[in-house]
């Protein structure tokens, strides 16, 4: 049985969805920064866990998440009040879920009634375990699924060491489990470790990193029903 393990941040859920919470704590002059604000803070949630796992380093990732929401405010010139920044930071575990997630679901039960092959679906995240308690649990479309957390290695992705790990909690081998992520850092990272990726090209804009590519490419996870079968 293939086990595919999604990424969370960008592949299951919007990150961008929490602007809408974000404006409501913005100063009426800065509201129309909200978006603006949310994608830099995506960006530097990101380069932070870079950093830190280069740095030999590590830190929860609520806590990298708090520190870059306040540098992408700063950046803005903006603050929240420490009331505000706690209602913002407890939204990050209510994301909204891609369009896809559902139709992929779906599909997959389609499949399943047709006679088709299981598939194990988990969620494997940068995310600490009890974020990722509160955000699955929370989540209709997936809050019976299981999860693996880097928390545990000290490192953040793309880090080889976690996608061993990943392999090792699930109890498969590199050749039985298939990375599926909408970020080309995981996909390349998860491909130099030895783990097929499967990545979500929503976009459409096509393959541009140069130091490595996905064994698969599709353009919406609905897609993965037909794909399994050739996994």
């Amino acid at each position: 049985m293939i086990t595919l393990a999604f990424d969370l941040y960008g592949t299951l859920l919007d990150t961008s969805s929490i602007s809408t919470v974000l404006s409501l704590h913005l100063p009426a002059s800065s509201v129309s920064l909200s978006p603006s604000i949310t994608a830099l803070w995506r960006q530097l949630q990101l380069e932070y866990t870079f950093r830190l796992t280069s740095s030999s380093r590590y830190l929860p990732f609520p806590e990298v998440t708090r520190l870059s929401l306040l540098d992408a405010l700063a950046r803005h010139g903006c603050s929240l009040t420490p009331e505000s920044q706690a209602t913002v930071m407890a939204a990050y575990s209510q994301l909204t879920p891609f369009p896809d997630v559902s139709a992929m679901l779906a599909r997959f039960e389609e499949l399943k009634q047709q006679g088709g092959e299981e598939v194990r679906r988990l969620v494997f995240s940068n995310g600490a375990p009890e974020q990722l308690e509160r955000t699955i649990r929370g989540t209709e479309e997936i809050r019976d699924w299981h999860y693996v957390s880097v928390h545990e290695t000290g490192k953040y992705k793309p880090a080889g060491e976690v996608y061993g790990w990943l392999c090792e909690q699930v109890g498969r081998g590199k050749e039985d489990v298939v990375l599926v992520s909408g970020n080309p850092f995981d996909v390349v990272g998860a491909e130099m470790a030895g783990v097929r990726a499967c990545w979500v090209d929503r976009a459409g804009k096509g393959w541009t990193d140069g130091l490595g590519r996905p064994t698969w490419i599709i353009s919406s996870l609905e897609d993965l029903g037909e794909l399994v079968g050739r996994m």
